[in-house]
This record gives C-alpha cells, sequence and structure tokens, in this order.
C-alpha cells in the first residue's frame, strides 16, 4: 500500500511540473490544496487579486486564507470529494467572482482540490485562456479509468447480474465484448472493469469507431510512419495500441469498424503486434482490448459486414448490459442520484421526487435509457423553480420524435434518430429562441436559465450560434 502511495504521489509530482508553467502565466486565479490540506500551489493572478506573496500561503493551512463566517471551497471539495462552486465578493478590491473547486484523483484515490476563481468583469478573457489551458493539457494528460463499479448504480437482478460478470472479467486479461442499447452505460462499465483489474495503474485509452473517418481512425489505432505521407512528423506517430502499452484500449461502436481495420485488429488480438500506417516493420504491443456496440454483430456477419473470425476473438467474454425499461426497480435510485447532481450544478432547491412523479418515471419505456433519464431530469430541474423542493410531474419533458413539432425540427430530424440526437436539437432550438429573445445579452439568458455565464458561453459555442 505505501509503495502505491509513493507511486502516485511520484506521479502527482511529475504531472504538477508539466502543467505548473501553464497554470502559472494564466490571467485566472487558481490555487491548489493536498490531500494534507495544505496550500501546495497559487500562481501569479491569484497572488494579484488577493495581493498576497504566495511564501505566505504554500505549506500552510487552508484555514490561514479564510474569514471566520467564510465556506472554503476547498474545504467542501476534499471532505465531499466532488466539485463545488459558489459565487462570492473576494480579493483586495471586492470583486465579484465565482469560484469553482474541482478534486483531482489518480487511480481512484484523492490527491488534491482545484480551485479556479473567475471574475465576472473578465469572462471573455478567462474563457479563452480556459479553452487554450484544457486544450495544452489534454496533450501532456495520461488518460485513467474515471468509474469503479460502485459507480454503477442499481440493484435489480438484469444489472447485478452484468455486474457480477464484470468483475469476473477483471479479474483477468480477457478480451471483453459488452453489449447492449444506446445509453445503457457501456462506457462505464469498461471503466470499472479497467479501475478493478491489475492494469489500473497503467493507460485506459477510447476512441468511438463511428466518429472518425476511417483514413483517418487507421492512424488513430496504429500510427504512421515518417514516410506514410508529405509532412508526416519525422519518427512517424504512435498510435493508441502503442500509446497505451501496458493498459487497455477501449473501442466503442466496434460494429462501425470497416472490413480493412477489421483485419488489422484482428492481428493485434492475434499476434499481439501492430504495424503503422506506411510502415512494413510489426511492433509487439501488449494491450487489453475492451470492445462495445449496440448493433447485432451476427446480423452484419450475415451480411458479410462484419468477420466473422474477429467476432469470436473479441465475443469471447460478451457482457449483456440491460436496458432500462427491464430494470425499472432501478429507476428510483437513478433518478434520486440525477436530481442530487443537476440540483447541485444549477443552483436549485430540489431535494426529492413526489410519489406521482415517480409513478411517471417508471411507466415511461425510456428508449434512451439510463443517458435518457439523466437528460430528463436535468431538464426537469432546469425548468423549474429554483426554490421547488420535490419535483412534479409538470416539471418533466420526455423528449420524443412527436415532441418537436416546430417545422425546423421536423425538417432537420430523422424519424430514425437516437435520442441524443433529439435531445441536443431540442436544446438548440431552445437557446437558439432564448438569444434572439434576450438581443444577444448572455447576461440575462444566464439568469432566465439560472446557470453560470460561462456555461451559456459554452451553449452557443457548442451549437454555433455565435
Amino acid at each position: 500500500m505505501e509503495y502505491h502511495r509513493n507511486n502516485l504521489q511520484s506521479y502527482y509530482q511529475n504531472y504538477c511540473v508539466c502543467i505548473e508553467s501553464i497554470l502559472e502565466e494564466l490571467p485566472i486565479p487558481i490555487s491548489i490544496v493536498g490531500n494534507d490540506e495544505r496550500f501546495a500551489f497559487v500562481n501569479k493572478a491569484y497572488e494579484d487579486l488577493f495581493q498576497i506573496k504566495r511564501e505566505m500561503l504554500l505549506g500552510k493551512h487552508y484555514s490561514c486564507h479564510v474569514n471566520a463566517n467564510e465556506k472554503s471551497i476547498h474545504r467542501v471539495v476534499l471532505q465531499q470529494k466532488h466539485a463545488y462552486s459558489a459565487t462570492k465578493i473576494m480579493g483586495s478590491k471586492g470583486s465579484l467572482v465565482e469560484v469553482e473547486g474541482v478534486p483531482l484523483f489518480i487511480a481512484g484515490e484523492l490527491i488534491c482540490s482545484i480551485a479556479i476563481i473567475h471574475e465576472f468583469g473578465n469572462i471573455e478573457k478567462t474563457m479563452n485562456a480556459l479553452e487554450k489551458f484544457r486544450s495544452t493539457l489534454n496533450e501532456i494528460k495520461c488518460e485513467h479509468a474515471k468509474y469503479s463499479f460502485e459507480d454503477i448504480l442499481g440493484s435489480s437482478d438484469a444489472i447485478s447480474k452484468a455486474i457480477n460478470t464484470a468483475k469476473q472479467a477483471a479479474a483477468t486479461n480477457v478480451t471483453v465484448l459488452l453489449r447492449g442499447e444506446s445509453g445503457t452505460g457501456k462506457e462505464l462499465f469498461a471503466h470499472a472493469i479497467q479501475q478493478a483489474s491489475d492494469r489500473s495503474n497503467k493507460k485506459f485509452l477510447r476512441v468511438n469507431c463511428s466518429n472518425i473517418p476511417e483514413t483517418l481512425l487507421e492512424s488513430v489505432l496504429f500510427g504512421y510512419s515518417e514516410n506514410s505521407f508529405t509532412g508526416a512528423k519525422p519518427g512517424g506517430e504512435k498510435g493508441l495500441f502503442e500509446t497505451a502499452d501496458g493498459g487497455t484500449v477501449f473501442l466503442d461502436e466496434i460494429g462501425d469498424l470497416s472490413l480493412a481495420l477489421q483485419g488489422k485488429l484482428l492481428r493485434v488480438l492475434q499476434e499481439k503486434e501492430i504495424t503503422r500506417v506506411g510502415a512494413v516493420d510489426a511492433i509487439p504491443v501488449n494491450v487489453r482490448i475492451i470492445a462495445a456496440t449496440n448493433v447485432d454483430l451476427e446480423k452484419k456477419i450475415a451480411t458479410h459486414l462484419f468477420r466473422d473470425d474477429l467476432y469470436y476473438r473479441i465475443n469471447i467474454f460478451p457482457i449483456l448490459i440491460p436496458s432500462l425499461r427491464i430494470r425499472k426497480e432501478d429507476i428510483y435510485i437513478l433518478a434520486q442520484h440525477f436530481l442530487l447532481n443537476s440540483a447541485h450544478e444549477y443552483g436549485r432547491s430540489v431535494v426529492n421526487i413526489d410519489y406521482d412523479c415517480m409513478q411517471l418515471l417508471t411507466k415511461y419505456d425510456w428508449p434512451g435509457n439510463v443517458r435518457e433519464l439523466n437528460n430528463t431530469i436535468a431538464r426537469a430541474v432546469i425548468n423549474m423553480p429554483s426554490d421547488q423542493e420535490s419535483l412534479h410531474t409538470e416539471n418533466v419533458q420526455f423528449i420524443t420524435a412527436t415532441a418537436f413539432s416546430s417545422a425546423e425540427c421536423k425538417r432537420t430530424i430523422p424519424h430514425d434518430s437516437s435520442y441524443q440526437v433529439m435531445f441536443e436539437s431540442w436544446e438548440r432550438e431552445m437557446i437558439k429562441s432564448m438569444y434572439e429573445e434576450e438581443n444577444h445579452n448572455k447576461t440575462e439568458m444566464a439568469k432566465r436559465l439560472d446557470i453560470s455565464i460561462r456555461s451559456v458561453y459554452g451553449k452557443l459555442k457548442k451549437y454555433h450560434l455565435e
């Protein structure tokens, strides 16, 4: 255990060295408090906001910089082990700010609390800087599984069977095929299997095979040589299989792989080696593969769209993730969990779901499964009064194909669209309409939606509305 902690601490120290220079130059006040409740880092912007030298804080307990009647963000994050935000008057000039605190976990262990202070008078500059920071961080960070089996909620026979089967798979290095409808939680299971395996401290890299063009996907998975195309990086580039050596690659929507890439994947499973695009030499790799699909692979084999030899390789240990409509006894615990999360995120007082509303949720078939339940609860919480303590039936709106009554929605949403597509189409129309009603005033939009201005900017950017 001590060796494990030392490894974690060493990884954390190396991680901080990589990003400290980035944090230092950001025009956003940032502080980090370790799990020992002492300041580990503050940047120059933090010093400027509070007119204090970092030497006065580093190594000292967080309470040294908190007023007697003030709730410390770091204290909440370290004690509750989840993100927390609040609006405060802070700094030497009494500026109105939003403080966002997030926990950092490594291999399931809480390492520190990170607090970011957003000054409302500088929101656009803050958002641009954060976007640059996230982009840079994504390039240097090491991916690890985020969720464990404890994060899979429910006690029904169907979900319990799936969890027990997945735990058996986690105890070995067997290739796993997760099968189930869209929105059932296949990626959550993939994370949990990795977290419970002996590869939990190794890399866990994910790719959705349906979201990337075939020509690009081949390079993403297998890498490329320096001679593969004009302008290729000297020495070539590693793909996911090389990068994840010793760890796990999660291939989501594997049923959408082309026949050519299916053949290359078969070689990884059979020979434990890959060949980069444009190269001839094989490179040995030690990776575990967890695959997932919501399509009928057997039907694809019958129509010659999926290789039967690959099917038998990935189907050694299949796990069926049940749809929500056959585990309805789990809806209460899931809905209550999503309710509290949404209430915290959107600043609502709601804490429970009344009987009639729960009956409504239980009777619905949930074609979008757990993802749809989560989005439905979130939408209900956003639309309800901030001081309402119980969720009622009138707050709940199911997003189905018939729910989109506008001519614009009918033109743009195919009849066979997934729930996620329909939800995002509804959200885009709602944000667009409100943006026009408020004459592009983002502050008023934030007030109406009761969300942060930063969230408004994010949604406008997501839907290309400005």
